[in-house]
């Protein structure tokens, strides 16, 4: 099973995890943080951070990296 994909071990929550948090990042970064949740702009860079953390480790899993 070399370099195949167990689909098995990924469930519909991580896909839809995966989907949302990528819409996420997409209006985060199109928003104005402290504006819309009195953000600073290091709050901003931890929270993306995040998010961007999260988005990969879902997707090597989806990967089956």
């Amino acid at each position: 099973m070399d370099g195949e994909v167990n689909l098995m071990s990924v469930s519909s929550v991580d896909h839809n995890l995966l989907h949302a948090l990528q819409w996420e990042i997409h209006d985060f970064r199109v928003s104005d943080a402290k504006e819309r949740w009195d953000m600073s702009e290091e709050e901003k860079e931890i929270v993306e951070k995040w998010i961007i953390k999260r988005i990969d480790e879902i997707k090597e899993k989806v990967n089956g990296s």
